[in-house]
């Protein structure tokens, strides 16, 4: 049976995988895209930064509703956030509610490699998102599926997160409400950052750990009962109450039907299997959700559990030591994973593990007797072990060799590291049933013919050989190969949002012009960890022999900052700076600390690149004092063969006239439109001196500002000028060869 079910498991994953690959989707909301909504309020309000988020159901659908929250109607910080108290809590689950709203369709992966934001919400069973407006409540929904999430809310908010904010530290109060019941939303991303940096984030995810705990805990009272079904009984209904208060995760549904059907084994008189209960679980997971399987803590569950069934006895043995040989044989699995998901593994995971088990079970423990039994002693005790496990995490994070980053592995590399496990498992199993063979003949002193045993060895080392070659042929970089031996460039006009980023790639050289960042002050979002460096890592770039930074606004360069300090940056090309910033002195801290080589440039200089030539056309030695960051930036043309391309950052109107009267060529193929398309650049004489036939345009989808502006389109359009814009199709790809032939690709497809 156990066979049947784990092909079945199996032949389901691959069905869905391939069903995604031919682009047939599920959760695709085809209703009306504006006007007035009826739906269900499903959770309580998760607040944002300017908005608050809830998990709503229209038509038996689910979406996020965002909701703009009221500014305060005061100045008083205190009283200004009892004013958003009250806003976030002005809808409560089960409410019925009516809004005017638009949906906004989910955005897709919009770079190579990228965030698939669209895909995400599906892994949670999510249409989309909604934003709306005066909304009002018209009833309430009062079904056993309401009631009950009422009731699981009610204990997680009165019963566990109230009594911790009464009794714990803060920081200590968001790690025990994460470790009891996966709510990871009051941690701070410093924190977050920690344990990942420390392998640690399994243990901020509910899964089979934290089920020991509470199997303990349920044996404990079970030995106490007489009769051993109903204390099996009342143990499932325990597991089912738990996996509802922690939210019915992946994993945690994972760890929770595995337990419930060892049990329901016992109370059959079966034995319990563990590929029956895997494949069981994965198999309820998927018929409520396909694209399940797509989740990324799902696959580290999966993954953990199969390394420790089939590794963990194989590396007990050799080195004796339970939680080492789990650890070990756990990462062998999940490894692959989080390097294609998250670009870095760990040398130091033994360590951070090590010491995370031994704080691991005595905080659970305490954390739920807390609750029981609220007494002060047990509230001390839990709130100092926090902090030390807190503080054991921060210098693990910090260990040597705790993060190393690696460029993405191929898909299929990954396959073959799999099959390359699995035939050193087939090995060490066929050795271990030889030496039993050899053994029992040796007792029955019968001679033992070596010959078929030596053909298997010999044949296992060969599909290890070739399983190697193969793995290390597919992470190689044929692209680059391709332009190496094509002596072709390749242009990619990277979507970091609202800002400029360029990759730049001839021969064996790697250039990057500007970087983009937050143009939002108080965004703690760091656009150079999540999305540039990953980008350059998929790329499977791991130095950059140069980077430009045609001026220091935000937009142009804070994602940067994250990736000169990350990976190998051998020189920085930057102008004179007519105004100092903090993010400037930043910059030269971190050249001045990482010994980068920084060229300082100007009107004339020229800087040759593999097979390209950049000549820097601005600024002038005499810096433009109006708008001095804009009108000082770097404007650059790149020339390969007879092919030209103009980057002119940010300058505006006055700069522009400046290069004109200096009569500098500025005639170019494509052109990089200064400033995101803004009103300021792009004057009709400077459009008629570059003459492009291509125009790229750098800008966030729904920007603030307004880019691009519609004046600059109608002429770059009626000056036959080709516009690709991020903000609609995602990356640009191009392709130049030789002979100066143009191919442009972009990621997101579009009609025009």
């Amino acid at each position: 049976m156990k066979r049947y079910l784990c092909a079945l498991a199996i032949c389901l994953i691959l069905i869905i995988l391939g069903l995604y690959k031919l682009g047939i989707a599920l959760y695709e909301y085809k209703g009306p895209q504006n006007g007035k909504f009826y739906a269900t309020i499903e959770n309580s309000a998760k607040e944002k930064q300017y908005t608050n988020a809830y998990d709503i159901k229209i038509d038996g659908k689910k979406f996020i509703l965002y909701v703009k929250k009221s500014e305060p109607q005061t100045q008083n910080k205190k009283q200004a956030k009892i004013e958003n108290e009250k806003t976030k809590g002005q809808f409560q689950i089960g409410d019925k509610i009516e809004f005017e709203g638009n949906f906004q369709e989910p955005a897709e992966q919009r770079n190579e490699g990228g965030f698939d934001y669209k895909l995400y919400l599906k892994t949670k069973k999510i249409y989309g998102t909604f934003k709306g407006d005066n909304i009002k409540k018209v009833g309430e929904d009062k079904t056993l599926q309401i009631a009950i999430k009422k009731k699981i809310y009610k204990i997680q908010q009165n019963n566990i997160s109230d009594t911790y904010q009464k009794t714990l530290r803060k920081e200590n109060t968001a790690l025990i409400t994460a470790l009891l019941i996966g709510d990871k939303s009051n941690i701070e991303a410093t924190i977050i950052d920690n344990f990942r940096d420390a392998s640690l984030s399994h243990i901020l995810a509910i899964s089979g750990a934290h089920f020991s705990y509470i199997i303990i805990m349920i044996n404990f009272i079970n030995k106490r009962l007489k009769h051993k079904k109903i204390g099996n009984i009342i143990s499932i209904i325990i597991i089912l109450f738990f996996m509802q208060l922690t939210g019915n995760t992946p994993s945690v549904v994972r760890a929770g039907t595995m337990n419930i059907m060892i049990i329901m084994s016992e109370l059959l008189y079966k034995k319990a299997d563990i590929w029956t209960s895997l494949a069981v679980s994965i198999i309820i997971q998927i018929i409520n959700n396909p694209y399940v399987i797509f989740d990324i803590g799902i696959q580290l569950s999966y993954g953990g559990v199969i390394g420790i069934v089939l590794f963990y006895n194989i590396i007990y043995k050799k080195i004796k030591l339970k939680t080492i040989s789990v650890t070990l044989s756990a990462n062998l699995v999940i490894m692959p994973i989080m390097l294609y998901n998250y670009n870095t593994i760990s040398l130091s995971f033994i360590i951070s593990n090590i010491f995370a088990s031994i704080f691991l079970g005595p905080i659970i423990i305490l954390g739920f007797l807390s609750i029981i039994i609220k007494f002060k002693p047990i509230f001390i005790l839990l709130d100092i072990l926090l902090s030390l496990f807190q503080d054991t995490v921060q210098i693990c994070a910090k260990l040597p060799l705790s993060k190393i980053y690696l460029r993405t592995p191929a898909i299929l590399s990954i396959i073959m590291f799999y099959l390359l496990l699995v035939n050193i498992l087939k090995a060490k199993i066929t050795n271990r049933k030889r030496n039993c063979q050899h053994k029992k003949m040796n007792t029955q002193n019968q001679k033992i013919k070596p010959h078929q045993h030596e053909k298997n060895q010999k044949l296992s080392k060969r599909k290890i050989t070739i399983l190697l070659i193969l793995i290390i042929i597919s992470n190689f970089n044929f692209q680059v190969l391709g332009i190496k031996i094509n002596k072709d460039i390749l242009i990619n006009f990277v979507d970091i949002g609202q800002g400029d980023s360029t990759l730049i790639r001839t021969g064996s050289k790697t250039l990057m012009i500007d970087s983009g960042g937050t143009t939002n002050t108080n965004s703690s979002y760091d656009l150079g960890k999540n999305t540039l460096l990953p980008y350059l890592l998929y790329k499977k770039i791991i130095k950059l022999n140069y980077i430009m930074i045609s001026h220091f606004d935000a937009d142009h360069c804070q994602g940067f900052m994250y990736v000169l300090k990350n990976i190998k940056v051998e020189n920085v090309i930057i102008c004179k700076q007519a105004k100092n910033s903090e993010l400037y002195q930043e910059f030269l801290d971190i050249c001045k600390k990482k010994k980068i080589k920084i060229i300082y440039v100007e009107n004339g200089d020229n800087i040759k690149i593999g097979n390209i030539e950049l000549k820097i056309l601005h600024p002038q030695k005499d810096l433009i004092t109006n708008n001095p960051l804009n009108n000082n930036a770097i404007v650059l043309k790149l020339i390969y063969n007879k092919f030209t391309m103009l980057f002119t950052g940010d300058i505006e109107k006055e700069a522009e006239e400046l290069i004109i009267r200096n009569n500098i060529n500025i005639k170019a193929d494509i052109l990089k439109v200064g400033h995101h398309g803004s009103k300021t650049s792009t004057t009709q004489e400077f459009l008629q001196k570059v003459s492009p036939k291509i125009a790229l345009i750098g800008v966030g989808e729904n920007n603030k500002f307004g880019h691009p502006n519609e004046e600059i389109l109608e002429r770059l359009k009626d000056s036959n000028t080709k516009v690709y814009r991020t903000d609609q199709m995602g990356e640009i790809k191009i392709t130049v060869d030789r002979r100066g032939k143009i191919k442009i690709k972009t990621h997101i497809k579009t009609n025009s």
